[in-house]
């Protein structure tokens, strides 16, 4: 039988299989240091959007348990698309209804995104209304309005208000507030106090110095009296455009009207940080998910 002999290496052969190994290790070293490097890079910024949503709403109106959605699919599946097609690290939303519509998208939107979304609900005076925040890490604080009353006749109301202390991804601290006002056709009372009441819970933060950002649905002239209490507590307005420089926020597709209904104000500590003006974002998916456009911020 033939049998092969093999020489025993050379002393200049082990050398040189001696290096090749110390080459390959020394370049996964470098290797894994950078993948570790590239992974400890902190985030530069923090993107907000603010979402004003169309018909969002789940209600359990026969008491079975079983929610009603009254977006039609095609336009939440439209709105699904774009909101995982232009990823945010922070969704503040209104016009969702009750609690349940929000953990319903949180939950639509986590397997897209590959996010895990920690849902904060603020309700309102009824269990079908309600505002509310996504977030990828639980908020360090959150304040509902919801709680406070005033009374107009001997009739009863609350405010659709609330805020959350949020760490960003950059390490920074925020206080993110979010409410919707009266329109401007209810009582006048009636907007007056509700604006009263954000701008009692947000003054205390301005003046200590922290960075606030407040975002409404409000349909009130800018120098309106309602206004006017929120700028009095230091709050200075955000003007969001979109790139043609226009601001409207909402299209009434029956009266053709363009509105700029959704407002955002700034506390001077945040004002000072910010680098770059809010945006308006649209979308072809967008338009057909709703008559609402919305908002982005970067925060440093």
């Amino acid at each position: 039988m033939w049998q092969i002999k093999l020489k025993p290496a050379t002393p200049v052969k082990r050398k040189k299989k001696k290096t090749d190994l110390l080459l390959i290790a020394s370049g996964l070293l470098l290797l894994s240091a950078c993948r570790q490097q590239s992974e400890e890079v902190p985030t530069t910024e923090h993107l907000l959007r603010i979402a004003h949503l169309t018909d969002l709403a789940w209600q359990d109106r026969n008491q079975s348990g079983q929610p009603t959605e009254f977006m039609p699919e095609e336009r939440y599946q439209a709105l699904l698309s774009d909101l995982t097609s232009s990823p945010a690290d922070t969704l503040i939303l209104r016009g969702i209804g009750s609690e349940p519509a929000l953990l319903n998208l949180r939950d639509d939107l986590e397997p897209q995104t590959e996010t895990d979304w920690v849902a904060t609900y603020i309700s309102g005076p009824t269990i079908y209304e309600g505002i509310g925040f996504l977030t990828q890490t639980p908020p360090i604080e959150v304040t509902s309005l919801s709680s406070e009353t005033y009374s107009i006749d001997g009739k009863t109301f609350r405010p659709l208000a609330g805020g959350i202390l949020l760490e960003t991804s950059t390490g920074s601290t925020v206080w993110l507030w979010n409410a919707t006002l009266p329109d401007p056709d209810s009582p006048y009372e009636n907007r007056r106090n509700e604006a009263r009441l954000v701008a009692q819970a947000i003054r205390p933060l301005v003046r200590e110095g922290q960075p606030v950002l407040l975002s409404i649905h409000c349909r009130e002239e800018m120098d309106s009296p309602m206004v006017r209490l929120l700028t009095d507590t230091g709050l200075q307005p955000l003007e969001a455009m979109d790139e043609k420089g226009d601001h409207w926020t909402h299209r009434d597709p029956h009266g053709r009207v363009y509105l700029q209904d959704q407002l955002l104000f700034a506390s001077p500590a945040l004002l000072a940080s910010l680098e770059d003006p809010p945006s308006i974002h649209s979308s072809a998916k967008l338009r057909k998910a709703g008559n609402f456009r919305h908002q982005l911020l970067r925060l440093p």
